[in-house]
């Protein structure tokens, strides 16, 4: 065997000389070691190879357990399984394997393992051991019934659905059986709200980490400094693998290292985040300000974004970031205090995607034709927007990027005339939902003058504030040019003479009308609901009435709301103390209604158990909604059937909760 050259490939496909466990070389041509030397090598290394697989067994071994500790069974019995494949003989994988399946309740399952193990193992203990255990499965099998680990995850579902979330975070402490159902029920934990007013206490929020790996959505809403700092500090230390929204609104942040910890920990799934102070009825919380550079250089997959605050800081927005660094980001809410042409200019350029756009506090409307210039694909923009601004209906739901199709959605307080018509001029045929406040003119233009120019032929959804410088005309020559319109949200104080309530009227396709605040001409609006009540069924499409806050005579109305055939929805609210008489009469009227399915009532004096008698009493009736009205009882719950869902908040005297739903 002189000059024969043995080389050990390795795993690059180069060669390096193997050295005998006596040192010698077989790339040494002057060794010729005898044949018992390759003897030797060959029993050391296949001693070797064995522990190091037995090794391999035992880590295994150790995972799994950790795994089914965690109620993580999937990972546990991929181990399981694994350390059957490297030694079908040795005894640890289906000992392992079949007590994961006793833990979870599957005992026939268990003892299929065990007897396995029996045909393949052939040492004496452990077969010992695996008869004992599959006895033991045996007796489990026979003697107790789990119906928990045996129901269906969609009954499941079914049950914890009544449940509070804070109850069916303590169940999955329950036992490791329980706690993988409930984790598997994705339907339970995909949402999750944690808010000041469901009282959450420490011991709670501690407990969101058991269900963090399957939480995909996560809002916090207006928790305290403790409760914050201890929620952020879970989102930090927890596994929340699966979170592609959080949502932070209104909560008192404790310092902004929490809080860049926890978006740090969670930035490569995160695909929507909010972080906002702004809460009706609410002063300005405590809260520290994380720069806009910073989130948006830490969530590289975010697709939505939307950032507010009221305090007065200086966070520029200008020169910080290259043009297109934010690529994947779609929406972009913001509303800071101190923006300037060129913050916007910058923060839109590394944003070259950006679908829909809402400014808040803008004053500079010259900041508009940037916008316009830099955002070809926009389709959805809100300049000026302010708190309470909103335009009804669904968002858009676009997926990849499109080309520029022209704004489909605008919010804009504008309050030069000539300025809005002139960048929005070629949009105005693509734009299909539209709210205007009209602020006070700095010009001598018209809007009535400049708006007759402008054709919405795709407006389908609009929304119109009042000003003492609008006239009717102007919002009767929008809604002469909109002959798609079909959502109209108004102020009551602009419906007024007989020219802009046949102009309502006679919209062709108007299926949703809301009316707002202000103060109404009341035989206006006893000629509009006259007006849409004449009309043929076969002619109308109207299928909403929302009527609220206005200052009109509402029971001198009711006869013509009930006598629009087409009618599903209709929702009174506001301070108005109508006499029961006529809501009595109203509701009278409304039980041969062909249509009529839901009924919201709030705020208003006279509405009775009488009232609610007769509403029992509607055909078509499926949704009550009943809320801050003092005068009804828990007898007049009573005629209804269960086919009627009912929905009560804030009626002091009502006492039963049985088949009611409380809003939270």
């Amino acid at each position: 065997m002189t000059g024969i050259k043995i080389d050990l490939v390795t795993d690059r496909g180069s060669t390096q000389p193997y050295i005998l466990p006596n040192g010698q070389s077989l790339n040494d041509k002057d060794t010729a070691p005898e044949n018992s030397t390759y003897h030797s090598t060959i029993n050391s290394t296949s001693v070797r190879i064995t522990d190091i697989v037995r090794e391999h067994i035992e880590l295994l071994d150790r995972r799994a357990q950790a795994y089914g500790m965690l109620a993580d069974f999937k990972n546990a019995m991929t181990d399981a399984e694994q350390m059957i494949h490297l030694d079908p003989s040795s005894p640890r994988g289906y000992i392992r394997a079949g007590e994961l399946y006793s833990m979870r309740g599957n005992q026939l399952q268990a003892m299929e393992v065990y007897i396995d193990g029996l045909e393949k193992v052939n040492d004496e203990y452990y077969r010992d051991i695996l008869e004992q255990s599959c006895a033991v499965a045996e007796a489990k099998a026979e003697q107790r019934i789990d119906i928990f680990a045996m129901m269906p995850y969609d009954i499941i579902a079914c049950i914890t659905d009544h449940f509070p979330l804070k109850e069916s975070l303590t169940l999955l402490e329950v036992s490791p059986i329980w706690r993988s159902k409930l984790l598997e029920c994705v339907s339970l934990w995909s949402d999750i709200c944690l808010s000041e007013k469901t009282k959450w206490a420490p011991h709670d929020i501690s407990r969101l980490a058991l269900a963090s790996r399957v939480v995909l959505n996560l809002r916090l809403l207006a928790l305290d400094r403790n409760r914050c700092a201890l929620a952020l500090s879970q989102i930090a230390t927890s596994d929340f693998a699966s979170l592609t929204s959080l949502s932070i609104d209104g909560c008192w942040i404790p310092d902004a290292n929490s809080l860049l910890r926890a978006i740090n920990r969670v930035a490569s799934t995160l695909k929507k985040l909010t972080i906002s102070d702004y809460r009706f009825g609410c002063t300005p919380s405590k809260y520290a300000l994380v720069p806009y550079k910073t989130i948006i250089t830490t969530c590289p997959n975010l697709e939505e974004l939307k950032y507010h605050h009221r305090i007065d800081v200086q966070d520029d927005l200008t020169g910080f970031l290259t043009p297109g660094v934010s690529s994947k980001l779609t929406k972009l809410d913001l509303s800071f205090k101190n923006y300037t042409v060129m913050s916007i200019r910058d923060v839109v350029i590394a944003c070259p995607n950006l679908r829909c756009l809402s400014l808040g506090h803008c004053l500079e409307s010259y900041a508009v034709r940037t916008i316009l210039h830099y955002c070809k694909r926009l389709v959805h923009f809100e300049f000026n927007k302010a708190l309470g601004d909103y335009i009804s209906g669904d968002d858009i739901q676009e997926s990849g990027i499109m080309e520029p199709v022209g704004i489909r959605r605008l919010m804009a307080r504008i309050d030069d005339p000539y300025h809005f018509t002139t960048l929005f001029a070629e949009h105005c045929t693509t734009i299909e939902a539209l709210l205007l406040v009209f602020q006070p003119i700095v010009r001598d233009q018209t809007w009535d003058s400049l708006m007759t120019a402008c054709s919405f032929t795709n407006l389908r959804d609009l929304c119109v504030k009042h000003n003492e410088d609008i006239s009717n005309g102007t919002v009767i020559s929008v809604l002469k040019q909109s002959p798609a319109l079909s959502r109209l949200r108004i102020d009551s104080s602009i419906i007024g003479g007989y020219e802009i309530t046949s102009a309502i009227a006679q919209l062709p396709l108007l299926q949703r009308l809301e009316i707002a605040e202000g103060v109404a001409d009341d035989q206006a609006m006893q000629h509009l609901f006259l007006a849409l009540a004449a009309r043929p069924m076969e002619q109308s499409a109207l299928e909403y009435l929302s009527i609220s806050a206005t200052t009109f005579e509402v029971d001198e109305v009711l006869d013509g709301i009930s006598g629009i055939l087409t009618l599903k929805t209709f929702a009174l609210q506001g301070k108005y103390d109508i006499p029961t008489e006529s809501l009595n009469r109203f509701c009278i009227q409304l039980r041969p209604h062909p249509r009529i399915e839901s009924i919201r009532l709030s705020f208003l004096k006279g509405v009775t158990d009488s009232t609610l008698e007769h509403l029992a009493h509607i055909k078509q009736l499926k949704e009550l909604y009943l809320s801050y009205l003092g005068d009804i009882t828990s007898e007049g719950l009573k005629p209804f059937d269960t086919s009627v869902k009912l929905t009560i908040w804030k009626c002091d005297r009502i006492q039963s909760k049985s088949r009611v739903r409380a809003l939270s």
